[in-house]
């Protein structure tokens, strides 16, 4: 796929998101004789809401390619995702040379502050600290109490509203804040509809409406992961040498390209190397071939 047709599928998830008014949808779905809520992850408030968009179209590839991988190997392997990841982002203009699987292991190091210690380290403020910290403390407490997801990103949405009427924070903060809440709301659809790389080992088209999740704690560490990937990545994307292709413009208007590059692929590095090293714990081994 092109860098620009990976574009053109974004805008045309944008418009549809934005003709729904980022507001729950009643549709039919094929087969069913009843209306379902339809609850899409957009919120077209958000300045920086393309980080998290690309970072599910951009999963999308990650997640078939490493089921092809197990399905030749018999095998989940870590340092394979972490390449597939690297290319594909490639492939579509996203470059990130900083990112490499040294720096992915040392984030998921810091697993147990939910990686804002890391975070720290790299140079966020302790606005930032507080204000993400707060965001992903009050979500787990959701997630784990099995809520819809419809209420997950209503919770998400009023704390970015939060953020984008607070005087107190620069816009530096504001961005690196949003960017980062953007890729939870988002990853969490993604997550409590598919729950992990290893689950159906196909490639079916993905609901609107992600069903209620058994298995929650599972998608909520990937998820905290990607959260973690897009916080590193976005303070670091200059620093990394993180840049866009020529052929397709900044995703973030307004924002610095390296932060924005670096957290769309902090993101999806941290996604699929996490979902990955979560299938190798979940599933045995294979004989390959089989």
């Amino acid at each position: 796929m092109a860098v620009a047709a990976i574009m053109t599928i974004g805008s045309i998830s944008f418009v549809s998101c934005n003709k729904e008014n980022n507001d729950d949808v009643s549709r039919n779905h094929s087969g069913s004789m009843e209306k379902t809520d339809v609850v899409l992850p957009r919120n077209a408030n958000n300045p920086y809401d393309t980080i998290g968009a690309l970072h599910n179209i951009l999963l999308d590839e990650c997640r078939g390619k490493m089921q092809s991988y197990y399905m030749a190997n018999g095998s989940w392997s870590i340092a394979a995702s972490d390449s597939i990841a690297t290319v594909i982002l490639a492939d579509h203009g996203f470059y990130v040379p900083g990112y490499n699987l040294n720096f992915i292991t040392s984030l998921f190091a810091d697993s147990a502050s939910y990686y804002i210690d890391y975070a720290v380290a790299l140079g966020a403020t302790n606005a930032e600290k507080e204000n993400i910290t707060n965001i992903v403390t009050t979500i787990k407490d959701l997630v784990f109490a099995n809520e819809p997801y419809s209420q997950i990103k209503e919770r998400i949405v009023n704390e970015e509203a939060l953020v984008l009427s607070n005087q107190g924070l620069t816009n530096d903060e504001k961005f690196v804040i949003l960017s980062t809440t953007s890729v939870l709301r988002h990853s969490l659809y993604y997550w409590l509809t598919y729950d992990g790389f290893d689950t159906g080992m196909s490639l079916s088209a993905k609901e609107d409406n992600p069903p209620q999740n058994s298995n929650s704690g599972r998608g909520w560490r990937i998820a905290l992961a990607d959260v973690g990937g897009a916080l590193a990545g976005v303070l670091t994307g200059a620093s990394t040498g993180a840049t866009i292709g020529t052929a397709v413009g900044n995703p973030v208007a307004g924002a610095a390209v390296g932060a924005a590059v670096g957290a769309i692929g902090g993101a999806v590095k941290s996604s699929c190397d996490k979902a990955t090293e979560e299938a190798n714990n979940n599933q045995p081994q294979q004989p390959q071939g089989e």
